[in-house]
């Protein structure tokens, strides 16, 4: 029956359905299509958000990266940025299988990303790092997965990579610490876990900005919450100059303003203002 409905696709569709089976984990209906169109397993999606991947950078379950290999998938085809399907895996066990079947764990995409750089699910990062995957390989620019993977708000791979030695001490040009870096665009307990690890709350980066002023700045209330719970301080001031350089200022201070930027004067909403003053901060 499943044939039947297969072959009453048209090709565009069949290309289409073979991508989303893979990814839905939907074995039966993967197998008709393929078994109606061998070549679709190795059929690259030109979709723009899928960066021309084939089924098994798709692959939703274990049992569907074994049926693509069984049927000639190639575990190091390269997607559009050179990303092979174990930089995409989405699981421990699509992971595991990959590697099992001669994926490379440390393989470098465009520039340089490894699987460690790019994964999104801890549990895959995990089993890639127990098979020799390197936790402080660095990229082009000398970056390291963490500080990549700190600036996803989303990111499960960052634990991973602390549990396993990843170095906290990265420092970027401008003195970014990777706690200012998750303060402007992680999440809120990927800044506990480097406070855990003895990252500084009141870093100075080269503008003299700490990270609560970056997550003042981009409204993320989570992110200032736990910083401020470790002791942040609400009311270190910005020079104008580095407001202006880093935050947007118009150059026209207020009166309340002489002396710098506080972080609840960048402050934008309510919320966040709220949240300074109940810590400290003074207008």
């Amino acid at each position: 029956m499943l044939f039947f409905s297969s072959c009453a696709l048209s090709p565009e569709d069949m290309e289409k359905a073979v991508h989303e089976a893979a990814e839905n984990g939907d074995l039966e209906r993967l197998r008709g299509l393929i078994e109606t169109a061998p070549e679709l397993v190795h059929h690259q999606n030109a979709a723009s958000a899928s960066r021309s991947r084939t089924p098994l950078h798709e692959a939703g379950t274990r049992a569907v990266a074994e049926f693509l290999v069984a049927n000639g998938a190639d575990v190091m085809a390269e997607d559009h940025f050179n990303w092979t399907p174990l930089h995409t895996a989405k699981s421990a066990d699509v992971a595991e299988y990959l590697i099992s079947q001669g994926a490379d764990v440390n393989a470098q995409a465009q520039r340089q990303f490894t699987p460690l750089h790019v994964l999104e699910d801890g549990g895959a990062a995990e089993v890639v790092i127990k098979k020799g995957g390197k936790v402080n390989m660095p990229a082009k620019g000398n970056v390291t997965p963490i500080p990549w993977q700190i600036q996803s708000s989303q990111s499960e791979v960052v634990p991973v990579l602390l549990k396993y030695g990843a170095r906290t001490t990265v420092v970027r040009k401008d003195k970014k610490t990777l706690l200012h870096m998750a303060a402007d665009r992680g999440s809120p307990e990927n800044i506990s876990a480097l406070l855990k690890k003895g990252l500084r709350v009141n870093a100075l980066d080269s503008l003299q900005a700490t990270p609560l002023h970056y997550a003042v700045y981009k409204d993320r209330v989570g992110n200032a919450e736990v910083l401020l719970e470790h002791r942040a301080d609400p009311n270190r001031r910005l020079s104008e100059e580095a407001a202006i350089i880093s935050f947007g200022g118009t150059g026209s201070v207020s009166e309340t303003a002489v002396g710098g930027y506080s972080p609840l004067q960048l402050a934008q909403s309510e919320e966040m203002k709220t949240l300074l003053r109940e810590h400290g901060a003074k207008d």
